[in-house]
């Protein structure tokens, strides 16, 4: 494959010899949006480099390409384009409008890696378009730009619910801050998967102003928004949250119980040392290991006597992890040998 393009390649560019230098580039382009259809990465990256170089002449011909049925060479030709830069930033707007859905879903993925704000309101219209795959990629691009005309309208696609509505809630989570009040009243609603989309997006926002709100919503119905309830509140790291992602480790889902854990050692409050301890006994195997972690990066040695004992778990990963929190906590490294930890803990626990 890789000898067959470099001759049809070599083809194209002889057979520019006589002709003008306009033509002669054509061509040049021609072979090197050819070679990336290679499958070795060091032929189609090199062109792709070379593409980049050229800039504005090569724009239309990789636009032509982004409806390629070799999806590869698509986002190969989205690439180059977003590399290339504001030459590119019209036609790929335009683009948008397109006939193809393959070309605008491409333009909308091009756009979002140039992270040009001029792109924006074109984007926005494209959240309407007719094919959910390209509305998934306009929101993406959206978020990747993180321009703050985008919270309305990707607040609107959550609420209605369509295809790809976690699509919309990442990009409120990368536009960050001027999100947080619309996500915040977003948890409001009746709907399960809008109120998931909103914590969805909250768990990127380190903001303060969600932690109450957060907080009432780790009794929520849906044990999937109470999970990521909790591993914002962890994200988020303010103290009010301590009791009740304590009290969220007697949560009826093991799964709520493990993302609990978790936060409150991101968290690294001792007031939730005894619960961890607790937790260490869970039935479910990653709420003992999430626990051993936890208590680990919170570094308290009333934990170290029960740690111990967990390593006599039937679980490896629940040993491993628990190994790994005594070694943070006492600078000593056992592995998981039960017998030797015992011993250092009893030589040096009244030290």
């Amino acid at each position: 494959m890789r000898r067959a393009l470099y001759i049809l390649a070599i083809l194209l560019l002889a057979a520019g010899c006589g002709q003008t230098a306009q033509e002669k580039q054509s061509r040049k382009i021609q072979a090197l949006i050819l070679q990336l259809e290679s499958e070795d990465s060091e032929v189609w990256t090199l062109a792709l480099d070379r593409l980049v170089i050229i800039g504005e002449p090569a724009v239309k011909p990789l636009i032509a390409r982004l409806g390629d049925f070799n999806f590869m060479v698509s986002g190969r030709a989205a690439s180059a384009l977003a590399e290339i830069g504001e030459p590119a930033l019209v036609p790929l707007m335009t683009a948008l409008q397109d006939e193809d859905e393959d070309v605008r879903r491409h333009a909308a993925i091009a756009l979002g890696h140039m992270g040009h704000k001029a792109a924006v309101n074109t984007l926005i219209r494209t959240l309407k378009d007719k094919e959910c795959q390209v509305r998934r990629e306009a929101a993406w691009a959206l978020g990747a730009i993180g321009d703050e005309r985008a919270v309305g309208p990707l607040v609107e696609m959550v609420k209605r619910n369509s295809y790809y509505p976690t699509t919309a809630a990442e990009a409120l989570g990368y536009i960050g801050k001027p999100a947080v009040v619309p996500l915040i009243e977003l948890l409001e609603s009746e709907t399960e998967m809008t109120r998931f989309c909103a914590v969805l997006a909250l768990r990127k926002i380190p903001d303060k102003r969600a932690v109450e709100p957060l907080v009432r919503h780790l009794k929520d119905e849906s044990c999937s928004v109470r999970e990521y309830a909790a591993d914002a509140l962890g994200n988020i790291g303010d103290d009010r949250a301590v009791k009740p992602l304590v009290d969220a480790l007697s949560d009826e889902s093991g799964n709520v119980r493990t993302y609990a854990a978790r936060a409150l050692g991101r968290l690294k409050d001792s007031r939730a040392v005894e619960s961890l301890i607790g937790a260490l006994n869970d039935t479910e195997r990653s709420v003992r290991a999430s626990a051993a972690e936890a208590l680990g990066e919170i570094g308290d040695t009333k934990a170290l006597e029960p740690l111990i004992q967990r390593l006599k778990d039937s679980v490896d990963y629940v040993v491993s992890e628990t190994a790994d929190a005594l070694k943070k906590i006492t600078s000593q490294d056992f592995g998981t040998d039960y017998e030797k930890w015992k011993t250092w803990f009893e030589q040096n626990k009244d030290k």
